[in-house]
Order: C-alpha cells, then sequence, then structure tokens
C-alpha cells in the first residue's frame, strides 16, 4: 500500500506539472537610472526644431513626465496580469497608451556589445529582433490626458494583423525608433483568443491589464504561462520603453517538481531494503 502512495505522490507531482505550475510574481525594473535599464532604440529628429535636443543615449526621453519604472507580471490559474507603474500614467502627457506585445520565445535584445549595456541599438530592425508573436491589444486608442480610466483587451497572435510603431505615430517631434505600440488585428480575427480589461489609476500612476485565460486551450496557456516570457510596453512615441521577462523558474512548478522527485527518490530508497 505504501509504495502505491509512493508512485501516486510522485506520478502527481510531475503529471500535474503543466496543469498546476501556473502561480509566479515577477517584476522588471525600468529605473532611470538603474545599470540594467533598458532604453531601446536610438532617437529620431525628423523635424528641424528638435536639433538633438535630447541624447540619444538615454532612457527617459522628455524628463520626468515620460517615465515607466515597472512592470508586475502575476500569473496564476485563469488569470494573467499586468501592471505597469510611473509617473506617465498620472495624466500628464498626451502620447497614445500602448498595447502590451508579449513573446512566447523568451527576451533577446539586442545589443552591440559592452559599450551598449542599455540596448539603445534594440528595434524592430535589430539583427536576430524579438517576434511578438502575441498581443495585449486596447480596445481603443486613448492617452492618460482623456479622462478614460478603463476598456477591454483581447489576446491576439500577431501574425495576421499589423504592429504600427513609433514612427506610425510621429512625423514631426522627436521620438525613439523602431518600437512597437499598437496592434490591428487583422480581418480574420474578429474574435480575440481570450479577452480582459484594461484600467487607468492616475492617481497612483498605474496601468493594469487583466486577461482571463480560463477559455485558452493547452497550448496558449502554455505560451503565456512559460518560464521565460518576454514583454514590450511602451507609449506612442517611445519616450520611454520597459522590456524584460521573467528568466526564473515558477516557484509552483519547482514545487510540484520536486514533491514528484522525493517521492520517486523515496520509493527507490525504499525499494532497496
Amino acid at each position: 500500500m505504501k509504495k502505491i502512495v509512493l508512485i501516486a505522490c510522485a506520478v502527481f507531482g510531475i503529471v500535474t506539472l503543466p496543469m498546476w505550475g501556473r502561480a509566479d510574481t515577477f517584476t522588471i525594473n525600468n529605473f532611470p537610472d538603474g545599470a540594467d535599464t533598458y532604453w531601446g532604440g536610438m532617437v529620431a529628429y525628423p523635424d528641424p526644431a528638435y536639433p538633438g535636443s535630447w541624447p540619444s543615449a538615454s532612457d527617459a526621453l522628455g524628463g520626468h513626465a515620460y517615465e515607466v519604472d515597472t512592470m508586475t507580471v502575476n500569473r496564476e490559474n485563469g488569470l494573467f496580469s499586468v501592471q505597469l507603474a510611473g509617473p506617465f500614467f498620472a495624466s500628464t502627457v498626451a502620447e497614445v497608451i500602448g498595447d502590451l506585445f508579449l513573446c512566447s520565445y523568451g527576451w533577446n535584445p539586442y545589443s552591440t556589445g559592452p559599450s551598449d549595456p542599455h540596448y539603445a541599438t534594440d528595434n524592430r530592425d535589430s539583427p536576430g529582433a524579438e517576434i511578438w508573436n502575441y498581443v495585449l491589444h486596447i480596445d481603443t486608442m486613448v492617452s492618460p490626458t482623456d479622462g478614460i480610466t478603463g476598456g477591454t483587451i483581447g489576446l491576439y497572435q500577431t501574425s495576421d494583423g499589423v504592429i504600427k510603431y513609433t514612427e506610425d505615430f510621429h512625423q514631426a517631434s522627436y521620438y525613439r525608433e523602431g518600437q512597437e505600440v499598437r496592434y490591428e488585428p487583422g480581418v480574420n480575427q474578429t474574435s480575440p483568443l481570450a479577452v480582459g480589461e484594461w484600467a487607468l489609476d492616475p492617481n497612483a500612476g498605474l496601468l493594469t491589464f487583466t486577461l482571463d485565460t480560463s477559455s485558452l486551450d493547452a497550448a496558449f496557456l502554455a505560451d503565456l504561462y512559460g518560464s521565460d516570457i518576454g514583454l514590450h510596453w511602451t507609449m506612442a512615441c517611445g519616450n520611454d520603453v520597459i522590456e524584460g521577462s521573467s528568466n526564473v523558474p515558477e516557484p509552483a512548478t519547482m514545487l510540484l517538481f520536486a514533491t514528484g522527485l522525493s517521492g520517486l527518490a523515496l520509493y527507490r530508497r525504499r525499494a532497496k531494503k
């Protein structure tokens, strides 16, 4: 009887790994003076009125009002949420709020080497640029100054639609080049894979995406809850871009895996006696 229990424990811990190992929280920091802060993309000055007034090599262009400091991701069974925090969301800048782009293959920003520690050359045209294969798309185009504090979002695969970049929004003032801002679903994407909500809290300086994943099949769940999912967000001008990934094993996953291995080890030890 004990033998059966031990085997069952091991099998449960390993077999249920992909089913229940979906609960973790991680934060991507983007502090202006951080050694690892992601900058992303060089700055373009199409209007002579902006003769390099902001250095290409810096984090938040335009000052404090454009800063986005953190991105906190929470993944639980049936729920995928991302909260962005920073002064930009405090209703001071009339720039379009971007969609949230995801990459199930991880995060691999382009860098030219030691002289480019903040990936200041990383954009859509970089060698080996990330393929953002999913997006949480906001239902309407809105900025923090519009007074709209919420709406619906849809999860889409980006292969059938059109990605809009910073240069699609800015033809005059400076902007950071080649940064993904919004997504236009294709004609065959009338229904998103999953739906959720976005919420803006200008008083707290927060933007939150919350997605209901209960209707997704196993393949899509595996992509969203993978241990190394990449994320990207910026506003229409790309003045501050935040990117990163989890890059850590999920605690619940590792606990169940450890349970399974422990059960197998205990069974093996007793079998030798």
